[in-house]
């Protein structure tokens, strides 16, 4: 999992405890850059100011103050295209329908994650994120020349 290197991952849960362990978890993993917070405000600001910028980022679901519904709306409205792990403790259809709403907000959702999450599978799901990337870096964009655009103009 060497591309794990060049992430840089933000995880977002209002449980400290939680935070240590899945800090810990993407540290072992080989993840190059962690950030962690408490507060899905806090991470808004540093995104709006263009204070931080993040590969993915790791939210659970049930926090106050923010909870990861709403952080999601907020970086759908900024266009955020990193990649986005939902997590909670929650029931798990609670987790399916923040995949719906996700995915309806055009959001990069790598995947939803019941706690206790395993390391493996948090793991792989970071994985996935360049292997989307280099899949949309592998579409050709299509190409007109000026003749067939003047034509199509034209018609």
């Amino acid at each position: 999992m060497t591309e794990l290197k060049s992430l840089r991952v933000l995880v977002v849960d209002d449980d400290p405890f939680f935070l240590d362990l899945i800090n810990e978890s993407l540290q072992q993993g080989g993840v190059g850059q962690v950030e962690c917070s408490t507060n899905g405000a806090e991470i808004l600001l540093k995104l709006t100011s263009r204070q931080a910028h993040y590969d993915i980022i790791v939210s659970d679901l049930n926090m106050p103050m923010m909870d990861g519904v709403e952080l999601m709306r907020h970086l759908s409205r900024l266009n955020f295209r990193g990649g986005i792990a939902l997590l909670t403790g929650e029931h798990v259809k609670i987790l399916h329908a923040a995949d719906t709403l996700a995915r309806a907000h055009k959001l990069n959702l790598l995947g939803v994650l019941q706690k206790p999450v395993n390391h493996e599978t948090l793991l792989n799901m970071l994985s996935g994120f360049h292997a989307r990337e280099k899949k949309a870096a592998k579409r050709t964009p299509l190409a007109f020349s000026a003749a067939e655009i003047e034509r199509a103009i034209n018609t």
